[in-house]
């Protein structure tokens, strides 16, 4: 059986760490640098600083 994506977003929201010196300024600063394979993480950073468009 397979989580639908609101499962995996429900679950990954609420176990994704709170935002820490260099992400959540990584974040801020740099978002648009952020590799392919880094996007998704940082994409959930922003999330969890309310940044989320």
């Amino acid at each position: 059986m397979y989580l639908t994506q609101e499962e995996h977003d429900r679950i990954e929201s609420v176990a994704r760490p709170a935002p820490i010196y260099p992400l959540w300024h990584r974040t801020m600063t740099g978002f648009e640098m952020g590799s392919p394979s880094e996007m998704p993480y940082l994409e959930g950073y922003k999330k969890s600083m309310g940044m989320d468009e």
